[in-house]
């Protein structure tokens, strides 16, 4: 029972996309296969070591004063169970492994229901080049699918919002290390942040519902922030490589130009930002700052290799484009 209460509560980590997914994912992989080889060891292979061992070091007689082990072959199994009989406990390692492989099996098909709901809720989303290719369209079609996207992203930021109310309400801090700021309050306010955001996201998407009909929006006005893209996932490398193929025309190159204009700004605020987090490191006199420098240095680098790929897409398809 607790391995299964801990499998349930680490697997979805697995699947996490939301913040701090990158943190937590690391570390729930390798307690999630703890659990699974602890058990099966405890379970299998620890009863026969026990056995070798007890018959090894034990004598006839401390055999039949002390403990009784008595070997016999289960009914519906190939593990032997063992017997102590002066307690009347009996304790069979293949009933047990049985056991724990049913409360696994309808352990993971649970977590594969859930996951399979929520890959529905964001079944709708879309990455932000089509964000922006579909409100350029302005179609009833285009439209419905703006609709069925924004009610996707409210969702999402339902979901988070619920997160991190979840944390604000965990008590926090060290009274003996009192600091400036309290972790709850971030987390409150950003709470409050993704119920603004899910807020818009639906506005956003009752807009569009109502041209994907041919109607006209009155008391609800669109959002200039949603509609460039904002909540939406970036484009895969195969969904920027499917984009660039399929490019024929000045305006699908200008879009790939404009995109890869805000990825090279992006990743150049984060190398500043990854730079002046090393300096930090290195003027602040605690320990291991030296690695702590290096690491930050080494992503500050990657961000720049990043955004000087980026500027390079750019100046591609502007030419493209004008040659289009």
């Amino acid at each position: 029972m607790t391995v299964s209460v801990v499998m349930a509560s680490l697997v979805p980590i697995l699947w996490s996309t939301g913040v701090g997914a990158d943190v937590m994912k690391p570390i729930a992989a390798p307690i999630i296969g703890g659990m699974i080889t602890s058990t099966i060891h405890v379970l299998d292979q620890h009863p026969d070591h026990l056995l070798h061992v007890e018959g090894e070091r034990a004598s006839a007689d401390f055999r039949a004063d002390r403990v009784n082990f008595r070997v016999q072959r289960c009914t519906h199994g190939k593990y032997p169970a063992f017997e102590r009989r002066n307690a009347g406990i009996v304790v069979a390692p293949g009933t047990l492994m049985r056991v724990f492989l049913r409360i696994l099996t309808i352990t993971a098909l649970a977590l594969a229901t859930a996951q399979t709901a929520t890959a529905q809720n964001a079944a709708g989303l879309l990455n932000r080049l089509d964000v922006q290719r579909l409100v350029l369209a302005d179609t009833p079609r285009a439209h419905a699918a703006l609709a069925k996207h924004f009610i996707a992203l409210a969702a999402v930021y339902r979901a988070d919002a619920d997160r991190y109310s979840a944390l604000a309400a965990l008590p926090g801090g060290n009274p003996n290390h009192p600091v400036a700021t309290d972790g709850r309050e971030r987390r409150a306010g950003q709470a409050q942040a993704a119920i603004a955001d899910a807020r818009g996201a639906r506005d956003a998407a009752a807009y569009h519902l109502i041209l994907s009909i041919r109607g006209t929006p009155r008391g609800i006005a669109g959002s200039p922030e949603f509609d460039g893209g904002k909540g939406a996932p970036l484009p895969t490398a195969a969904e920027l490589s499917e984009l660039a193929t399929a490019a024929r025309t000045p305006s699908a190159h200008h879009e790939l130009a404009e995109y890869f204009l805000i990825v090279s700004r992006t990743e150049t605020a984060n190398a500043e930002a990854y730079a002046r987090t090393a300096r930090m490191a290195r003027v602040s006199g605690a320990r291991n700052t030296e690695a702590v420098a290096l690491r930050y240095e080494h992503l500050a680098t990657t961000a720049r290799e990043a955004a000087r790929r980026a500027n390079l897409a750019v100046e591609l398809h502007r030419q493209l484009a004008a040659i289009s």
